[in-house]
């Protein structure tokens, strides 16, 4: 919208409450909340970027009560109280304000609209911009008046206030007396919502007027406003905008707002927002970014490959999927600031042709690949593979550099990581290629010179992470990358261009079973429901759950659109309430595994039938891959529908699957890092470990022990994995709190071990902020002194887990390297094609049995000594659910 304000009117609490629940639960090293503080700071840095050298007001709600709530006791009486993780932000954001320059107010006994209302009122020559999402201020838009909602980024001038709630401004404080307001506990005349009251006032032309004519409106609404027309005054006053406070404050007393200062950078630093931070790199200032265009350019720097000690690389290409994407270019740096973009295959012609040039790095490349360094160099290594350049080893790779320093400080894409370790903000890919109606289909139609800048600076951003994050990590985290992460990167390079093959026809038929069942289940939901409703609307979904059926919502959480969450978490709770919950949750567990597996599948194999799953060595927080397109970590294996997509991933010819799992490789870690004599003593004699805990808990002989006890037992010892507590213990068990706690009682009586260790590690994970597995790698937990409990309660059980889930992984990825190296050596008919969990898959031949994975055994059961033996189970099938 063109219009250019004099002034801008701000409601700082509502940008208080978006930010807060726009970002996750951000904290410093230290553990200090920032996530609303960081996303203030945002919104406030995009107001004074869009709206430069313009007067603002940020205005607050004071604390407490105000004359609302003495005309009107249950006045926001529904409203929460303040989380206290926003709470503790609230000092910083208030600092934050006074060090952009922004003219604050903040009330006593009236709320922050009042105070927007009677500066419009006494700015009324001025063209103003109030910024905020709350439809009650629509009361103050007029031709001089704007309403900015920043969370949907929509202005409202009159004509716009009139096509959203169907009247002027000067109307809206009457329809909203109709209509009532749920976020503030104002109940309206029942059944009538924003069109019907629109209509009433539109037809007689005010609310007085609605009300002298009640007896002409007919229906049920008529009915329910002659009943209840008696709130409609209260309603009027609750809603309509206060306008003559006594402010003091002149135009010429509202200050022009700063995006940068030395207090803000100062305060930036203190709370490590390293993204605002501005920095002398930003500026780019002396670097030299060249385009290589022809081969005499290229071989003129051959010898600075051999003669450097290290170099960064980094590929351009056509498209992010490994299996797809063809190069376009290449980059490549030997200092900082000087970098070089080879363009291959650019629309733009050059002197240099792609098999010039690739021949070039035919001969450069595999001679120099130990001084290599890329930026997650897995999809790198693979491209040049397809050209025919196989590289097995490099120097470094700046992503797992940084998930090993610290896997949970940020993100490890290299725009994140260059923001963050070297407070310089890149050139975004989208800012080359173009975002919506792209610019270009493709990097190939990026102008070289262009192309060039982008590409060049990866290469030199790459270089200088390297040697930042070298002088940061120490020699167990350089002893993690050299012989675990970096060898582990070229067999997943190796698991992921063999694939998995799948059984597109089975895909076919559970696909068309499973929408037979959706369609079954949304039936019965309607039905029991009464109602036709969009199941997989949140907002649909809790009005019928907690509106039309009445399901008990104590101790439930409305979301940030006024209505009850319809979370996963939060229906597993209520499962139990109403049978509808259950489908509800059938229904979207089917619908997910129909979207992700039986209907993807099938469109994102190849020509062979085989998926190409894509692992990801820095995502986890504990070290442990996860994958993607598809997921195969999120495949259910409890329900029968999961299994079932199992039985899609099948053997080629003459070949089977051979499924190779460590059993209860965290118990037994357990074991070891509690050394507590009874768990040692059941492992090494090869006992039932669930068994024996049952005969301990429940005080009865290992022959006398139930199924029901051993199943007891069990969610008792992953349970504690965890750390579930009594209240999650005896949800997973259908018992009494008081029973839950008596079985943990009687645990930690008999395993009290376990118990000393649990509290050991989180007292040392206080002082050190991090816990580290076997094999030294750190898994830090930033939020373990918290403030705010949920956050302080779950990093307590991270830190409890961590050592044991971290040490899980590490232990499976030895087992990798280690089976990778020897297969090849052997040059054994045997292929692993995925790694789940504690899982791994392969390929075999058909004729092979116990003896011929004798090898596999023992190089999965010795990839690491502990003080119980390590134990795989194995089977062989057709598919992965008859080996699994």
């Amino acid at each position: 919208m063109d219009f250019q304000p004099n002034v801008i009117l701000i409601d700082g609490t509502s940008y208080i409450y978006r930010a807060f629940h726009a970002l996750p639960p951000l904290t410093t090293s230290a553990g200090k909340p920032t996530g609303a503080t960081r996303g203030f700071a945002a919104m406030l840095n995009k107001l004074i970027k869009t709206y430069p050298e313009t007067p603002m007001v940020m205005v607050f709600d004071a604390k407490g009560k105000n004359f609302r709530n003495d005309y009107y006791e249950k006045y926001k009486a529904n409203r929460p109280p303040m989380p206290n993780e926003l709470r503790h932000q609230i000092e910083d954001i208030k600092k934050l304000c006074g060090l952009f320059n922004f003219t604050v107010q903040e009330v006593e006994d009236v709320e922050a609209d009042d105070v927007i209302a009677t500066l419009v009122s006494n700015f009324s020559e001025d063209k103003i911009l109030i910024s905020s999402p709350d439809k009650d201020l629509t009361q103050l838009v007029n031709e001089n008046v704007i309403q900015h909602n920043s969370m949907s980024d929509i202005f409202f001038d009159e004509n716009g206030v009139k096509e959203k709630f169907g009247v002027f401004p000067n109307k809206v404080a009457e329809l909203l007396a109709l209509v009532g307001d749920k976020s503030d506990n104002i109940p309206g005349i029942t059944k009538v919502g924003e069109k019907t009251a629109a209509k009433w006032l539109n037809e007689y032309g005010s609310l007085d007027e609605v009300i002298k004519n009640a007896e002409n409106i007919t229906g049920k609404v008529g009915e329910n406003l002659r009943e209840e027309k008696n709130v409609l005054q209260r309603n009027f006053f609750l809603v309509s905008l206060k306008n003559d406070i006594n402010l003091g404050l002149q135009k010429s007393d509202i200050s022009t707002p700063k995006a940068n200062s030395s207090g803000l950078q100062e305060f930036y630093r203190s709370l490590e927002f390293n993204t605002f931070i501005e920095h002398e790199d930003n500026k780019s200032a002396g670097v030299e970014y060249k385009s290589v265009k022809s081969l005499d350019e290229l071989e003129k720097l051959s010898s600075q490959f051999h003669n450097c000690d290290y170099f960064s690389f980094d590929t351009e290409t056509t498209s992010l999927d490994v299996n797809i994407a063809q190069i376009v270019g290449f980059s490549f740096c030997f200092e900082s600031g000087k970098a070089f973009y080879v363009p291959l295959e650019h629309n733009e012609s050059t002197d240099l042709s792609k098999d010039a040039g690739i021949k070039w790095l035919k001969e450069i490349l595999p001679k120099n690949s130990s001084k290599l360094i890329g930026q997650n160099l897995k999809y790198d290594l693979a491209v040049l593979s397809k050209e025919g350049i196989y590289l097995e080893s490099f120097l470094a790779d700046t992503m797992l550099m940084s998930y090993v320093l610290n896997s949970t400080a940020s993100r490890h894409n290299l725009d994140a990581l260059s923001e963050y370790y070297l407070n310089f903000k890149t050139i975004k890919y989208e800012d080359v290629i173009g975002k919506g109606a792209k610019k270009y289909k493709s990097f190939a139609d990026v102008p070289i010179k262009e192309a060039t800048n982008y590409a060049a600076e990866d290469a030199d951003i790459t270089l200088r992470l390297y040697e930042k994050l070298f002088d940061l990590l120490d020699e167990g985290a350089q002893d993690i990358l050299k012989n675990m992460e970096y060898p582990l990167l070229i067999v997943l390079m190796q698991m992921e261009k063999d694939g998995a093959r799948v059984d597109t026809g089975h895909l076919k038929k559970l696909s068309n079973n499973f929408g037979d069942q959706l369609m079954k289940l949304a039936k019965k939901i309607h039905d029991a429901s009464g109602s036709v409703f969009n199941i997989d609307s949140p907002k649909q979904l809790s009005e019928i759950l907690f509106e039309k059926l009445k399901i008990e919502t104590k101790g439930l959480k409305k979301t940030s659109t006024g209505y009850y969450s319809t979370s996963e978490s939060v229906l597993q709770k209520l499962a139990n309430e109403n049978p509808i919950v259950k489908d509800i949750l059938n229904y979207r567990s089917l619908a997910k595994l129909k979207s992700t597996y039986t209907d993807k599948l099938s469109e994102i194999c190849d020509a062979s039938s085989r998926v190409h799953t894509s692992y990801q060595q820095a995502v986890t927080s504990t070290g442990r891959l996860s994958s993607s397109e598809p997921n195969l970590q999120n495949i259910p294996i409890r329900t029968p529908e999961g299994v079932t997509i199992r039985e899609a991933f099948v053997a080629s010819e003459g070949k089977k699957i051979l499924a190779m799992d460590y059993s209860q490789i965290e118990l037994r870690l357990m074991a070891h890092y509690s050394k507590d004599q009874i768990m040692l003593d059941s492992f090494k004699n090869n006992e039932d470990i669930h068994k024996r805990t049952a005969s301990e808990v429940f005080s009865v002989e290992m022959e006398n022990v139930t199924d029901e006890m051993r199943r007891r037992a069990k969610t008792i010892n992953f349970g504690l994995l965890y750390g579930m507590s009594a209240f999650g213990l005896s949800n997973q068990l259908s018992v009494s709190r008081a029973e839950a706690e008596e079985f943990l009682l009687n645990y930690f009586a008999k395993y009290s071990s376990i118990k000393v260790f649990m509290k050991d590690v989180v007292e040392q994970a206080k002082k050190d902020k991090y816990v580290s597995t076997l094999y030294g790698r750190k898994i830090h937990v930033p939020n373990i002194e918290s403030p705010n409990y949920m956050l302080r309660q779950a990093s307590e059980r991270a830190a409890v887990n961590g050592p044991l889930q971290g040490s899980a992984a590490d232990i499976i990825k030895r087992a990798m390297i280690n089976i990778f190296k020897e297969s090849g050596k052997n040059e054994k008919d045997v292929k692993m094609i995925l790694q789940v969990h504690d899982e791994l898959v392969f390929e075999v031949p058909e004729d092979y049995d116990e003896k011929n994975i004798s090898y596999l055994i023992d190089l999965m059961e010795e990839s690491s000594s502990i003080d119980v033996p390590l134990k795989v189970e194995y089977g062989f099938g057709l598919n992965w659910r008859e080996a699994h």
